[in-house]
């Protein structure tokens, strides 16, 4: 039956289908311009909901095969008691959702690690052998079953303190997603948790940028640096920053829509392995570019070095040393000599070896801000309350 035939995006004969997942919803994109989803992510709608729903309402004419898209926001950071909170439906059957936030309770803990830790950050059930097996047998998979839904498209951006985003486009065919295709969303998932980050840190509302905790330099549109600290003000700093600050500037030009792919090269998710480069407008209304400080968040090793820590983090994560690199603003050759440094401390003589040992050394701390932050359980029940209200994106 066509509903258990895989597709593969890539395969010839499929629809040519560009940037975009697949067709079928009838909401089409003017143009290919990946470069907006980053936009709106940087931009930081204050509330948490609010700024999901504007990167969901930029990202689903990409994904929505004819099922809407879904997407929360989670903290993974202990498996054992995960929690999910700013749940969004843009056309996705509120049960989608439900069923999905029950996975995620009563699933067992290694559930919730392979769904949330040690993955490539875009795929496909049907792209992943052992998580489709262990995920189609999940009761809450048949109630999607229930919903035509028989493969899940899965957007994580994760950070490596177990908390980040996650997107999900509910397929009614098995679908197998070209490398091509997934690097592209990993990219973009990459920016959705080095935003989710921005988040976590001060606000700057308000605030001179030349006082504010964590910015280390502001550079003007054309280039020029107009004031750096720290690192940002040696040679090298001013090198990184001016020539990050002209790639995003053309990367927001007419190679947005001209060849995206290169546009979203471009654009980097960490200037240096330290800063990201975020838009900040005067009094006046005039456009700078600040660099805030905002590395990867991870657990201090004995013996590892904090770039090696966060690199390793990264890795473990299932990121790809040339994902960790775009992630990162390193060279992938610099990203394997710290793994590869990180190994020998470590002992291990394998990527999965250095993984294991990190992990092992790195014990998950408690779930972060428990009161905040509902269960699963609270948002599949508060979500599938929804379907009968006929709840719209962002009311849930």
């Amino acid at each position: 039956m066509e509903r258990d035939t895989a597709i593969n995006a890539s395969a010839a004969g499929a629809p040519e289908m560009g940037l975009r997942i697949g067709p079928g919803s009838g909401v089409q994109p003017a143009s290919d311009d990946l470069i907006s989803i980053l936009e709106v992510a940087y931009r930081g709608e204050p509330n948490d909901s609010e700024w999901l729903s504007e990167i969901v309402a930029q990202a689903r004419p990409f994904l929505d095969t004819g099922k809407g898209i879904a997407a929360f926001l989670f903290d993974a950071s202990d498996a054992t008691r995960f929690r999910m909170w700013a749940p969004v439906l843009d056309g996705a059957d509120a049960l989608f959702l439900a069923a999905g936030a029950r996975m995620s309770t009563t699933g067992s803990p290694e559930t919730v690690r392979l769904l949330y830790g040690g993955n490539p950050g875009c795929s496909t059930l049907s792209s992943n052998a052992l998580m489709d097996e262990v995920l189609r047998a999940e009761p809450a998979f048949s109630e999607m079953a229930s919903l035509g839904v028989h493969d899940i498209l899965g957007i994580r951006a994760s950070n490596a303190d177990g908390r980040g985003a996650f997107i999900l486009a509910p397929l009614a065919r098995r679908m197998m997603l070209s490398p091509q295709l997934a690097f592209v969303w990993s990219r973009i998932a990459v920016h959705i948790a080095s935003a989710l980050r921005l988040r976590q840190r001060t606000s700057l509302e308000g605030q001179d940028p030349r006082r504010a905790e964590g910015v280390e330099a502001i550079v003007s549109p054309g280039g020029g640096i107009q004031h750096a600290v720290g690192d940002a003000a040696k040679p090298s700093g001013i090198d990184a920053l001016t020539g990050a600050a002209d790639a995003v500037e053309r990367a927001r030009g007419t190679l947005r829509t001209s060849d995206p792919e290169q546009a979203l090269e471009l654009w980097e998710g960490l200037v240096a392995g330290r800063w990201t480069l975020v838009d900040h407008f005067d009094h006046d209304g005039k456009r700078v570019i600040i660099a805030r400080r905002n590395e990867p968040k991870a657990r201090a090793t004995a013996g590892l070095s904090s770039r090696e820590a966060q690199i390793t983090a990264l890795a473990a994560l299932g990121h790809s040393n040339k994902l960790i690199a775009y992630e990162m603003g390193l060279s992938i050759s610099t990203i394997a000599l710290h793994l590869s440094r990180a190994s020998k401390k470590l002992g291990a003589t394998s990527r999965v070896a250095l993984i294991r040992a990190y992990k092992q050394l790195t014990p998950p701390p408690q779930a972060s801000d428990p009161t905040s932050a509902p269960s699963a359980r609270a948002v599949a029940d508060r979500v599938a309350r929804t379907r009968a209200e006929g709840a719209a994106r962002g009311d849930i």
